[in-house]
């Protein structure tokens, strides 16, 4: 029997290439949607897929190179286009990301050639069309004694930046005539460029007869017409300039003391406007605490406005943006301020341009090319601009401080900081520069600590102390590539450091080059057997491969190493939890706490702790550690919402807005509590913010006021709310306890219209419906998965009348879509548009059968029986650990949990009994 069943496997038929194709065609086309979705793990994985399935597929190969350079894994993304280009030279797509990681990298040879692409007819969405003029497009021809038209492009800021070049057409290339098309709000300030012959706006161009031209170019491929290098950028300063006129129109307004002028928001038709911009100028707070003499001078124009009209009463400041016309005006104020401080935008730019100090604030995630990866000042505007880095996403707090810092050094030292720590690097020794630098690290000064550790390779490239600190550094502000940068050099010079070994296994490991890293931690522990922190790394890295015994002897010996070693403790306590050794766990999560009380992550994980075991009262207060600030990997950000965050005000008479978080099925289990903010706090109104998927399916429910997708972005008409709130905070502001759930079912409903829809296409008998596979963005999902719909076999064998509908959207569908022959499958996922269809069609089954994912949480809200098969290793909280019904719907949810790790047969064969059972009933 063993033997036929082995040729049964082997004879199995393989995916035909037209069924290949077209399952490629699925994975890539949901990455795509996932990285719309800024679900960044899950459309790797699509894309992995995709290029499993065809390693030339050149669109995949163009995408997850976008995403790695999103995720700054330059190599990769790198790797990504070039292969994409091998395979489809013409693909603008990938050779306009390619010219931008070029770019910011400082390949300027090759990334100027490609960043041609941004208007190239095949790019699906051009950053410029080009010009339709009968005029030849210039490409490098000899313009000595010709006329060139120069146009604008892209944002104020490009212009700006670029039109620094337009002296050189003349004094390299013997152009003859220039004639400049810029932005109206620029032309003022732009008439003041003396090599410009004629200068007309964007609406002037539009009307104007163009003839006797030789030649146009766009003004951002000016620097590739110079074959320009970071060596050769043309960047003395200033060259523009405000008129005396322009200034003496705005001196009279500006106060005497020092200037600061403020942007905290860009333009919000930008792309990227969501990580550059502040939320409020509420976060600039600190600097109004320096000096009494300092002066804060808004330039915000639109977007920021209205809040710099009213700014909290302790941020004093003059707002000048709605008197500003033009950038002549923003010039002429810029001009005679003493220092401007602004997130990634035009000012800065301008800032630059006329030689005035400026401080930009830049976002970790999708910081534009021109200010480079790990640079603190800027080589198109040197010894005025200086740039403060986020070293986590969205986190402006460490930025704000930083500024701080240099603000108050500013005041008080007259030398500018670099120019200090310049003149004493002459005279400095490694060990001494050691000294500082540890110094700076002590004091939380990470940045700085890196800043000065770059200094010091300047002066000694080869001291391996100096390189380890900057590798340590590097990767603690999340800069990988750098940080692995200075260890591979380090380990070069000294291939048998242990410390560099595990410090390279660490980088690795956060790379996912998990063989790599298990190579360099053995090495480490070969070098130094009692090496704690290579015992911890290991551990983790056992751990996420699923070798937990293993894991946790490393996490031990680690311990019985260094017993006050901080995160072994919180890591072996995460692996017990997991493994369900509660009381163990416990005792380790204390011990973290005890030697670090503000240890966020180990208060979050002691929360999962809690809940699971029923510890309700002090597990939703340490839940919401999931969004504090000095959580490492937050499980949520704050929305930027100017509003104050509920925390547990009365609320009777107010309008609260519930905001979304985490998984849909967090917002369909957690949604039960809406109602009660009316019935037991007296809510007056509720707006509700959700995923757009559940929009539809939420719509229905009474006690909503107003609701709106993440995706739109609007007034809301109810009376301006005076709280938000997280809704999966809802259960800490009603005191939630095992006995208190407000568990009464159902909670939602699908109407009658809806459910008409999906009728037909459901067969008479007894239905169930079948989610095998859970969305692969979940760490836990290699754990909570089934492998293939094949596990589920047992089931096909109950009774003739029984039929299986398949609920998998996205991940698992190929399979649905093409089952085993001896497992015969209605298949409906691929139809389903939204939760609202889900909703319809569970609400005619008679029951689900499924994996812990949001469908569990459907089907209870809907009170439909659902039986959930649950994983023995790191099973979710709310499920807790020995209950085979749900407290959060009760009756009709079951529970079937793995006896052993891994082992879904033995659920599967207790499934099969209890359907048994209930057929037979």
């Amino acid at each position: 029997m063993a033997k036929n069943n082995k040729k049964k496997k082997k004879s199995a038929t393989p995916l035909s290439e037209e069924q290949r194709a077209k399952n490629a065609e699925i994975y890539n086309r949901k990455g795509v949607f996932f990285i719309e979705q800024k679900r960044y793990d899950e459309a790797q994985q699509c894309f992995e897929k995709v290029l499993a399935l065809n390693p030339n597929h050149t669109h995949a190969h163009s995408n997850i190179g976008q995403l790695f350079q999103e995720k700054q894994c330059f190599d990769k993304a790198q790797q990504h286009f070039e292969k994409t280009l091998s395979l489809d030279p013409g693909h603008a797509d990938a050779r306009w990301n390619l010219s931008l990681l070029q770019l910011i990298l400082g390949d300027f040879s090759q990334g100027w050639k490609n960043y041609e692409a941004r208007y190239h007819k095949n790019k699906k969405n051009w950053r410029v069309a080009p010009l339709n003029i009968s005029i030849p497009h210039y490409q490098g021809e000899n313009i000595r004694g010709k006329s060139l038209l120069i146009c604008f492009e892209q944002g104020f800021g490009d212009a700006i930046q670029c039109v620094r070049f337009l002296p050189l057409l003349k004094t390299q290339k013997g152009v003859r005539d220039i004639i400049l098309v810029c932005q109206a709000p620029l032309k003022k300030l732009f008439s003041s460029i003396t090599c410009i012959d004629h200068l007309l706006d964007e609406n002037e161009f539009r009307k104007a007869e163009i003839h006797g031209i030789d030649y146009w170019m766009f003004i951002m491929s000016l620097p590739l017409c110079f074959n320009v290098t970071s060596a050769t950028l043309p960047n003395q300063l200033p060259y523009l300039s405000p008129s005396q006129a322009a200034q003496n129109k705005w001196k009279d307004r500006l106060p005497q003391g020092f200037k600061v002028g403020l942007v905290w928001k860009g333009s919000t038709i930008h792309a990227s406007d969501k990580q550059r911009s502040l939320a409020s100028i509420k976060l600039l707070k600190p600097l109004w605490k320096i000096a009494e003499n300092i002066n804060f001078i808004s330039l915000q124009k639109d977007a920021g406005e209205e809040e710099a009209q009213n700014p909290p009463a302790d941020q004093p400041l003059i707002h000048l943006g709605s008197d500003i016309q033009d950038f002549s005006d923003t010039a002429a104020i810029v001009s005679q301020l003493d220092l401007v401080i602004c997130v990634d935008t035009a000012v800065a730019h301008l800032a630059g341009s006329l030689n005035i100090p400026c401080w930009v604030l830049l976002p970790n995630y999708h910081t534009d090319w021109r200010w480079m990866t790990d640079k603190e000042d800027s080589a198109w505007y040197p010894k005025v601009m200086k740039l403060f880095r986020q070293t986590a996403n969205s986190n402006w707090d460490e930025v704000i401080n930083k500024v701080s810092e240099s603000l108050t050094e500013l005041i008080n030292n007259p030398t500018p900081p670099s120019q200090a720590i310049k003149h004493t690097a002459e005279t400095t020794t490694p060990n001494e520069f050691n000294t500082h630098i540890i110094q700076l690290y002590k004091q939380g000064d990470i940045r700085g600590a890196l800043q000065l550790s770059k200094q010091a390779l300047k002066l000694f490239p080869d001291n391996v102390n100096l390189l380890e600190n900057a590798g340590g550094f590097a990767g603690m502000l999340n800069e990988v590539e750098l940080a692995k940068k200075y260890t591979l050099k380090s380990l070069a010079i000294n291939p048998n450091n242990a410390n560099t070994h595990n410090n390279l296994g660490l980088l690795y490991k956060e790379q996912k080059y998990l063989d790599k890293a298990q190579q360099h931690l053995e090495k480490a522990l070969l070098l130094n057997p009692n090496h704690s922190e290579a015992h911890n790394n290991m551990g983790l890295l056992l751990q996420n491969q699923q070798y937990f015994d293993k894991a946790q002897q490393h996490f031990e010996k680690a311990l019985k190493i260094e017993p006050n070693h901080i995160n072994a403790h919180s890591e072996l306590a995460n692996l017990l939890t997991a493994k369900k050794q509660f009381s163990a766990a416990h005792a380790h999560y204390k011990i973290a706490l005890e030697l670090n009380p503000n240890d966020v992550d180990t208060k979050w994980n002691m929360s999962l702790l809690q809940l699971i075991t029923g510890d309700f009262k002090q597990g939703w207060k340490n839940y919401e550690y999931r969004y504090h600030e000095g959580k490492k990997n937050k499980v949520i950000m704050k929305p930027n919402i100017s509003l104050p965050q509920y925390q547990g005000e009365d609320l009777r008479g107010k309008n609260i807005l519930i905001y979304f978080e985490q998984d849909s099925g967090d917002e369909i289990q957690f949604i039960r509590y809406l109602p009660l903010l009316k019935t037991q706090k007296g809510v007056r109104g509720i707006v509700l913010v959700c995923k757009p998927w559940l929009k539809k399916l939420f719509s229905s429910m009474d006690c909503i006021d107003y609701i709106f997708d993440e995706n739109e972005v609007r007034e809301t008409g109810v009376q301006k709310p005076s709280y938000w709130v997280f809704m999966m905070s809802l259960p800490l502001h009603f005191n939630t306890t095992l006995k208190t759930i407000p568990n009464q079912l159902p909670y939602l409903s699908s109407p009658k219209t809806e459910q008409e829809k999906w009728r037909d296409k459901l067969p008479q008998g007894f239905n169930i419906g079948l989610v095998w596979k859970n969305e692969p963005m979940r760490g836990s999902d290699a754990s909570r998965s089934l492998p293939s719909i094949k596990i589920l076999k047992p089931l096909w064998q109950v009774a003739e009348n029984v039929n299986f509908i398949s609920l998998q959207k996205g991940v698992g569908e190929e399979e649905a879509q093409n089952p085993p022959t001896d497992q015969p499958l209605t298949h409906l996922g691929n139809e389903v548009q939204d939760f609202a269809d889900s909703a319809a069609i569970i609400s005619q089954l008679d029951l689900v059968i499924c994996v812990d994912t949001a469908i569990a949480h459907l089907a209870g809200s809907l009170n439909i029986p659902c039986w959930i098969l649950l994983s023995d290793y790191n099973s979710d909280w709310r499920w807790m650990t020995d209950k085979e019904n749900s407290i959060w719907y009760p009756e009709v949810t079951r529970l079937f949990r793995q006896a052993t790790n891994g082992d879904w047969d033995e659920v599967v064969a207790k499934i099969s009994v209890a359907l048994t059972q209930k057929i037979s009933e």
